[in-house]
């Protein structure tokens, strides 16, 4: 599975898209349109001694200087995944913001009743949802942290990933461990093995629904089909898995494993080969499934002598 890049603007670009990524540098590019506007009159003019003392401009230097910092450590980290950096830097941003108002009088008015009392009808709803949302977040983050404590494919482990779902529906990793517990249940030789594989196979179709471009839904979806004997409707699935992670040594090893069930170990061979290419170490298909491929084949060569 990819990780993260350690350069915050790969990151960005990988999460949230060409748009996502503009919408962020056009944050960044106003901030420092509005720090230039207003460094002249944070810094008051030079030969002006009546000015009363204000520390308007070494707060404008300083911030500016620190999120200059930040950026350019983002360059060769990822520093904006850690909530506290994140938060002292949106923070620092906000308060050179502030300063815009020292540029020109526009941001200089009085609030009456009614705009008072809509602010703060905005400010209660912006936190009563997200105190909803970490709400929320809290009870989905309990029921993983105890799904991760207990073992495998366990009828405890399910209740805890279905009640992660059922806080936030909309997570498409745990529908994918969720269809990996039935798929194990199923693999462990339950007498139920075909209904724990279709159980499976409902998780991971709700997870092509929330993520369409992962494509480990795509992949264990077809192995399913090979393993309930539905090999002739497995195959689009690997299909697709590939040209989702055309690259990935894992579903290249298990599209070889594919062609092992149906008995086609020449093809077999061929991506179980690319596969060990793509990744020499740790790829434990590959190296169990190629000696047995290649014993198989030389089985069918000298039976035909």
């Amino acid at each position: 599975r990819p990780g993260r890049s350690h350069n915050e603007y790969l990151n960005t670009l990988a999460d949230w898209g060409v748009v996502g990524a503009a919408m962020v540098a056009a944050a960044w590019v106003l901030l420092c349109w509005g720090v230039a506007k207003s460094w002249r009159f944070a810094r008051g003019a030079q030969d002006d001694f009546s000015r009363k003392k204000s520390n308007k401009f070494a707060f404008v230097v300083g911030a500016s200087v620190a999120l200059l910092a930040v950026l350019l450590h983002a360059v060769v980290d990822f520093n904006m995944q850690l909530p506290a950096v994140a938060i002292l830097a949106v923070t620092i941003m906000a308060l050179l913001s502030s300063h815009w108002r020292f540029a020109t009088e526009r941001y200089w008015f009085s609030a009456d009743r009614w705009v008072k009392y809509v602010g703060t009808l905005a400010l209660l709803a912006g936190f009563a949802y997200l105190s909803y949302q970490c709400w929320r977040g809290t009870n989905e983050q309990v029921y993983l942290s105890k799904a991760e404590r207990t073992p495998e494919a366990t009828s405890v482990r399910i209740a805890a990933l279905e009640k992660a779902y059922r806080a936030e529906p909309m997570n498409f990793e745990t529908t994918y461990a969720l269809g990996e517990c039935y798929r194990l249940k199923s693999w462990n030789g339950s007498a139920e093995y075909v209904a724990f594989a279709e159980k499976a196979m409902e998780w991971y179709q709700r997870g092509m629904k929330l993520d369409r471009y992962y494509g480990y839904n795509w992949l264990r979806q077809g192995m399913c089909l090979d393993w309930i004997d539905r090999s002739q409707e497995s195959w689009a699935y690997y299909e697709h898995a590939n040209e989702l992670d055309p690259n990935g040594y894992f579903t290249t090893a298990n599209t070889g494993w594919h062609y092992v069930q149906i008995g086609d170990y020449a093809a077999a061979r061929t991506w179980l080969e690319r596969s060990a290419r793509l990744e020499w170490e740790g790829n434990d298909i590959a190296t169990e499934y190629l000696p047995i491929v290649n014993r198989r084949l030389k089985e069918a060569a000298g039976s035909l002598r």
